[in-house]
């Protein structure tokens, strides 16, 4: 997960979305993008506005010719390795993937997390409901408190995420089992002396 100052997660996080969404639209989808909708600066979270709560929404709603549906984008370095479980992984806000399941629920429409992970350079996609079910836990280590100003995470299992997007193409493929180790191996060239920021005692 990034620890990069706001600003620069924020044109990062943007640049992105954009590239995510060029790549979807000519695999022949249509993308609305949820950031046209973040305020005068570009600083708020786009939002769907009730009479007793409003709720943040996914960076993108993208449809095609047979379903529509909400992606929530993130770009990161590299996932997180957690000592218990000895598992990759990646997290986001929990009261945001709370709010995205409420959003699910209220459109109607399912949502998916992708993530752009620069030390692979994969496009990983994992449907949100799927990655809560089999979520690690909310309790971040030391590092990401920090990160987050002690806010709440949530995290997913990197072999969770079972779509990969193409980014020449627009295509979405199944990851076979045997491809996502490959990615973790890949991910484990990171060892814990060259990196202690990347590894959680949690």
């Amino acid at each position: 997960m990034s620890r990069r100052p706001f600003a620069e997660q924020l044109e990062r996080g943007h640049f992105t979305e954009v590239a995510i969404a060029r790549a979807l639209i000519q695999g022949d989808r249509y993308v609305l993008l949820a950031s046209e909708f973040s305020g005068k600066n570009g600083d708020k979270a786009p939002k769907l506005f009730g009479q007793s709560q409003d709720l943040v929404v996914p960076d993108l709603m993208v449809c095609d010719s047979r379903k529509s549906w909400w992606s929530e984008i993130k770009d990161y370095d590299n996932p997180v390795y957690h000592r218990k479980s000895r598992q990759w992984r990646h997290g986001i806000l929990k009261r945001h993937a709370e709010d995205y399941q409420r959003v699910e629920c209220a459109s109607r429409l399912e949502v998916y997390l992708a993530i752009k992970e620069r030390s692979t350079d994969k496009v990983i996609v994992g449907r949100l409901r799927d990655l809560i079910a089999r979520s690690i836990s909310h309790c971040p280590g030391e590092d990401a408190r920090k990160a987050y100003g002690g806010k709440e995470l949530i995290f997913f299992r990197r072999a969770s995420f079972v779509w990969r997007l193409r980014m020449d193409s627009g295509r979405v493929e199944v990851a076979t089992p045997k491809e996502i180790d490959a990615e973790i191996e890949a991910c484990e060239v990171a060892e814990p002396k060259r990196y202690p920021h990347l590894y959680e005692q949690a």
